[in-house]
């Protein structure tokens, strides 16, 4: 064998660098690496659904966007994320996906007011009025008076061409 030739290149004279195949240590280097990757990737769920929410309240929303990108890749039923991502899709026009994405969102936390309020407005923008003035009536049946839901439904039943119905208080 040629590494026995060369005693010299590997310091011990007659010994190569190959160790026999039952040997571990050989891969140990890169377990170090490897372990580290796997731990960075794997960041707290948490962590990186906190540091989504701070880059959304500075309003840096695609910071925000790939940062609930990668929740949903560890967890897909995390609803905060789904809702995030879904109300960003809203705001390009992408509706369809947006519903899908707040319904994933509301089918985790059904009781959550925001996630409710969001998925009304979506169905309205999309000009589904019936479901959306049914989610909003829904929502003031349980929390009579919540000022966003009797604004935003008021403002459904006006695109729905129902005016008479958006203000109660004003004669046509």
């Amino acid at each position: 064998m040629i590494l026995k030739t060369l005693p010299c290149a590997f310091g011990v004279a007659g010994r190569s660098s190959r160790r026999s195949p039952g040997k571990t240590r050989r891969n140990f280097r890169y377990r170090g690496p490897l372990t580290m990757l796997m731990l960075l990737g794997a960041t707290s769920l948490s962590r990186q659904q906190n540091e989504a929410d701070k880059a959304w309240t500075e309003g840096r929303y695609e910071t925000a966007r790939i940062g609930y990108e990668r929740v949903l890749q560890q967890d897909p039923n995390a609803a905060r994320a789904n809702l995030r991502l879904g109300i960003l899709l809203s705001w390009k026009g992408k509706l369809d996906s947006s519903l899908v994405l707040i319904g994933r969102a509301r089918i985790a936390d059904p009781h959550d007011s925001e996630m409710r309020l969001a998925h009304a407005r979506v169905h309205s923008w999309n000009k589904q009025y019936d479901v959306a003035l049914a989610l909003y009536d829904s929502m003031l049946t349980e929390q009579p008076g919540h000022r966003d839901a009797e604004l935003a439904r008021s403002q459904t039943l006006s695109w729905a061409g129902r005016l008479e119905e958006a203000d109660p208080h004003i004669e046509y």
